[in-house]
């Protein structure tokens, strides 16, 4: 799917995970004999549709939920489309000496998590498939 933007500028937040998937969808436009994806860093995803908006790029690359906020946002001057990547987990980041904090956190979501109502919030927002099964603490680390 990512290979449609060979060749094209598409805006990526800097530090984010689709800063590291867009480096690697731009190789394998490369590889695959294509130009590469030339890609636009910006610092936030409201800055990068205001790129959009002066047609300084074509397309801007973030999750799936700040492309449908901003789409819903633009009363009709964009759309999202899914880019069939797949989700990564969000997480929520504690002082490593607020342990109590953090625990009482998971222990919250976790209690969300088995009684439903975390997949009923997320299916509200349409964002069931990057819902996770276990609250974890460093879930995404490694």
């Amino acid at each position: 799917m990512t290979q449609t933007l060979c060749g094209r500028k598409v805006a990526v937040g800097v530090g984010t995970i689709i800063a590291t998937l867009s480096k690697k969808a731009s190789a394998q436009c490369q590889a695959d004999g294509k130009q590469a994806i030339e890609l636009k860093n910006y610092p936030s995803v409201s800055a990068a549709v205001l790129g959009l908006s002066a047609q300084r790029i074509g397309y801007v690359w973030t999750d799936s939920v700040s492309a449908a906020t901003q789409a819903e946002k633009s009363n009709g001057q964009f759309v999202s489309v899914s880019d069939g990547t797949e989700a990564e987990p969000s997480g929520i980041a504690f002082p490593k000496d607020a342990t109590g904090l953090s625990s009482a956190f998971r222990a919250g979501l976790q209690a969300i998590i088995d009684n439903g109502t975390y997949r009923r919030i997320l299916a509200k927002y349409g964002l069931t498939s990057g819902a996770v099964t276990k609250a974890e603490v460093n879930g995404a680390v490694g």
